[in-house]
């Protein structure tokens, strides 16, 4: 990720009092000057992801091992360990964090049926428990009257789909969270996003 560097700008404002006198039948000019200097700063915005490395069957994690990515060998029915997390830059300013998901096998996803019968959630579930809500632009709808609907009522109409970090209840909240680098502790600056997929036992 490209981080801007830091640029400063000023703004130099002069403003010039003059006032004519006169001593001892001499015209005198006494002047006064004040100014204000403005700098300007490009804020820094920082952020990086990774994800838990997995074994050969991609469902065992390998401890204290993180990466940008994993290759997994599908099977039917079966969950994997995948646990995206941003990590916030020291430092960085106050922001709103989006999160974009191609989800390239979402053909494979658990239906709602086989949520309930194999007590697991999808992706999209996992993104709302954590405080993630489906971004609607005013232009594309996200919900739609399929049979095929989310539990909250989002059909994911495509592999793409973009999420907005929300502020309060996942279900209920619209306005985006302020989210900003927090010195007090390390872990405050992790921002959890799924931990697991499970593959259609039928599809």
């Amino acid at each position: 990720m490209k981080t801007k560097l830091l640029k400063t700008a000023s703004l130099f404002v002069v403003a010039i009092a003059i006032v004519i006198g006169s001593v001892a039948g001499t015209l005198a000019y006494l002047r006064a000057t004040a100014s204000v200097t403005n700098t300007f700063a490009y804020g820094k915005v920082a952020i990086t992801m990774d994800e838990t490395k997995i074994d050969v069957d991609g469902k065992t994690a390998l401890t204290g091992t993180r990466g940008n990515g994993n290759q997994y060998l599908l099977m039917p029915g079966q969950s994997y360990v995948k646990d995206p997390i941003i990590h916030i830059g020291q430092d960085s300013q106050d922001m709103f964090i989006f999160l974009k998901v191609d989800n390239g096998i979402a053909g494979l996803a658990l239906t709602e049926e086989e949520k309930v019968q194999l007590n697991k959630d999808t992706i999209h579930d996992q993104l709302l428990a954590n405080g993630w809500k489906v971004y609607n632009d005013g232009t594309t709808d996200y919900k739609t009257e399929s049979k095929k609907k989310t539990s909250d009522g989002y059909e994911l109409l495509s592999t793409s789909t973009v999420y907005y970090l929300s502020e309060g209840a996942a279900q209920t909240a619209t306005a985006p969270k302020v989210v900003g680098y927090d010195k007090t502790t390390a872990a405050n600056n992790d921002i959890e996003t799924f931990s697991t997929f499970t593959v259609s036992p039928t599809r």
